[in-house]
């Protein structure tokens, strides 16, 4: 028997098949794309959650590190004893997250204590605190436990070798967290360089997070030397694996880690995968028949589709997708066009979160700086021996009127 020569339909088919089947390696190439854009947005999302939780407790521990330097400028000014002990009573009774404040000499013994409140303090965690603060020479933060409650040390060397320990309710962390408005799922923890927990939310499952985790996060940081990132760990303690936003707090040498399951982070965008790559691979059989036709329009808008994920992850919040044609990449371009409106608005949300800290910050430094700087220069002024007593008499009054308004 001869060669038969292949029929039109065989010719036809062969031509298809010569078409379909790179545009549908592409096609899925593009898809496979569009889903690690996605998955990298939704991690770079994780990292944002984190780096705002970090800003926000620099934040608050600055607010907290306040009366330390102002005690501080006392020590190196040489004020007497009342005024330093007045100091410490008032910085304790204005602030009821403060539990305990107190002066320790270069041997760890307590100069000066707070009169105001009942203290419990752990001597030996405030000796070793001590020590830490005077070797690094620099305001440091720990983490305690007692009585089943975590509490937050913070010491800051003054003159002399005198150092400055407080111990604050943890609680007020939690509220500073609350406020964040993150997602309820999310997992959030706060670790200090010794590997302490200096918070964990009430999301974390029992046994959670383990020495394994905790190590994980460590490692993170001292191998990759970044201020953020993310890392996904599986847990011992539950079986899950979670992604984890991570970012360094500067001021306590502390990692923040928001975390999610990763089930639950990746669900939407594999989905979307999914249903994408089934529809390419109808579109694909369909294409049999109508090869050319049928494959530039899924190609096209793929590609535009890709093209505007891409940009979009890159930083290009205003790309949309507008020129898409009806049908199912119109719904594609619909479905991403309402992901990227939610994740825009959301950005939005933590900017305006992040400009009312600073407001707040900004208010209450002006609040105590107004009247502490009238404060100290009629104190100046009363030194001299120059003044009538009548004048003296009237600066002391006006002293006592700011130390009211500071009180109140």
């Amino acid at each position: 028997m001869g060669f038969q020569t292949p029929t039109i339909r065989t010719r036809l088919l062969l031509l298809s098949l010569v078409l379909i089947i790179p545009f549908t390696v592409l096609g899925f190439v593009n898809l496979w794309d569009f889903w690690n854009t996605n998955r990298n947005y939704l991690n770079q999302s994780l990292e944002q959650q984190a780096n705002l939780a970090s800003k926000a407790f620099e934040q608050h521990l600055l607010a907290q590190r306040q009366p330390l330097i102002m005690l501080s400028t006392l020590m190196a000014r040489g004020e007497n004893n009342f005024t330093i002990q007045d100091y410490l009573d008032s910085a304790v009774k204005t602030r009821p997250e403060w539990l305990d404040l107190q002066i320790l000499d270069n041997k760890g013994e307590s100069i000066f204590k707070q009169n105001v409140k009942k203290s419990d303090v752990n001597n030996n965690s405030v000796k070793q605190l001590k020590g830490e603060a005077d070797r690094e020479n620099k305001f440091t933060v720990e983490s305690v436990e007692s009585d089943g409650k975590k509490k937050l040390t913070l010491a800051m060397p003054l003159s002399e070798q005198n150092t400055a320990v407080a111990q604050i309710d943890g609680v007020s962390i939690k509220d500073m967290f609350d406020n964040l408005n993150m997602p309820e799922e999310n997992i959030i923890i706060v670790i200090d360089k010794n590997k302490n927990l200096i918070y964990q939310n009430h999301q974390l499952p029992e046994g959670f997070p383990n020495s394994e985790t905790i190590d994980s996060i460590m490692s993170h940081f001292k191998r990759t030397d970044m201020e953020s990132g993310t890392i996904e760990i599986k847990n011992s303690s539950d079986d899950i694996n979670r992604v984890y936003g991570l970012s360094k707090i500067g001021l306590a040498d502390a990692i923040v880690a928001v975390g999610k399951p990763t089930s639950s982070l990746y669900e939407p965008a594999r989905r979307k995968f999914i249903r994408l790559a089934v529809i390419s691979l109808l579109l694909t059989i369909l294409a049999v028949t109508l090869a050319f036709f049928i494959t530039r329009g899924i190609t096209q808008p793929m590609k535009r589709v890709t093209e505007i994920v891409r940009r979009f992850g890159s930083g290009e919040k205003s790309v949309r997708t507008d020129d898409l044609p009806d049908g199912t990449i119109g719904e594609l371009g619909s479905t991403f066009n309402k992901m990227a409106e939610e994740i825009v608005e959301r950005q939005k949300e933590l900017e305006k979160l992040d400009r009312l800290k600073s407001s707040f910050v900004d208010s209450v430094s002006h609040e105590l700086r107004t009247p502490l700087t009238t404060i100290k220069t009629l104190t100046h002024v009363l030194r001299s021996d120059k003044i009538s007593a009548s004048e003296r008499k009237e600066y002391l009054q006006t002293i006592a009127v700011e130390c009211d308004r500071q009180i109140e």
